[in-house]
């Protein structure tokens, strides 16, 4: 019975259109929300359940975990040796276009075993919005869609874990929230050097 069309025609102005969304939303449990301001416009807010989402992202690991991370918080990704992490007053860095972006390995921001001595390590330069950190991991495993499910009430205050997927090989993985992680990458006063 809502429509945003300013005329009534044979197709068109009738709030089909709308009530088509709020099937489909009630369909798998989301809901849609519509509210007016006098001429200031109309606002559609359309909530689906974290358990149906799918994002694109980079499947990472650490030690024997697996983990994904959302493109969307990945500027790049890059390789870095010791020879390329300088020491920027009690903070690590790395060089990027001239610029001294923070790094970090993604086992000490998750409290793990730290990564086995080696050459050169791949990181992901995250970044939401000013903010940028390189966290090194162990191995890129590769990129694909995941569908993100919820944790459930009791890991649902986990930090730096914003979900979790299941890989096609039947294994979990956890999805991590690249903003929190960003947060304790800056938060850290130095990082140890792989060795």
């Amino acid at each position: 019975g809502l429509s945003t069309a300013e005329t009534v025609t044979e197709v068109s102005g009738r709030g089909v259109g709308l009530d088509v969304v709020k099937t489909q939303l009630a369909a798998i449990r989301g809901t849609v929300e519509v509210d007016f301001t006098r001429k200031a416009g109309t606002a559609f807010t359309l909530d689906v359940p974290l358990t149906l989402s799918s994002v694109r992202a980079v499947l990472v690991s650490v030690g024997d975990e697996t983990y994904a991370i959302d493109t969307a918080s990945i500027a790049r990704v890059i390789r870095i040796g010791p020879e390329d992490i300088h020491s920027v007053g009690e903070r690590d860095v790395v060089f990027l276009a001239d610029r001294p972006i923070p790094v970090v390995a993604l086992s000490q921001l998750l409290g793990a075993p730290p990564r086995a001595a080696g050459e050169k390590a791949v990181a992901l330069v995250l970044q939401i919005g000013a903010l940028q950190a390189a966290v090194q991991v162990d191995f890129l495993v590769g990129e694909r869609e995941v569908v993100v499910r919820a944790l459930g009430p009791r890991l649902r205050r986990v930090p730096n874990i914003g979900g979790g997927t299941i890989l096609s090989d039947g294994r979990v993985a956890l999805i991590l929230n690249a903003a929190e992680l960003l947060e304790r990458a800056q938060a850290l006063s130095s990082t140890p050097r792989p060795a």
